[in-house]
């Protein structure tokens, strides 16, 4: 969860907040 939570950090910084973050990683795990 860490490595995700990283990469999709790098993937959106400075398009997205923490929480845009938390949510775009809660919907990829709900998706699987």
């Amino acid at each position: 969860m860490g490595k995700l939570t990283g990469a999709v950090m790098k993937e959106f910084a400075g398009r997205a907040d923490g929480n845009e973050v938390k949510e775009v990683i809660g919907t990829l795990l709900a998706g699987k």
